[in-house]
């Protein structure tokens, strides 16, 4: 049986490592290598070489990001909040297809 990876979970865990530094929002994709891929889309960080500093070595390996996207800003809905919609079909660009 296979791991449940729960994206608001790993948020949490990086919004108490990294208070006031920056946003983060986790999208899972399907991946035909691993399975399913985690891309990390973060906003307001100094960097996504200071991200990976700060977060990266905390997390568990199943939890670790396979890609790290850096944005403005997230994209928002109509009703104003983050658009995980939009953020999945942006993350499907980044995963490995065979």
């Amino acid at each position: 049986m296979g791991i449940m990876i729960q994206p608001h979970i790993i948020e949490l865990e990086i919004q108490n490592l990294c208070k006031n530094m920056g946003e983060v929002r986790v999208v899972t994709v399907g991946d035909d290598l691993k399975g399913v891929a985690l891309i990390f889309f973060i906003v307001n960080f100094e960097s996504v070489e200071k991200f990976r500093a700060t977060v990266v070595g905390h997390l568990s390996e199943v939890c670790k990001p396979d890609r790290i996207i850096a944005l403005d800003e997230f994209p928002l809905n109509r009703n104003g909040k983050v658009d995980l919609k939009r953020l999945e079909e942006m993350a499907l660009q980044y995963t490995v297809k065979i």
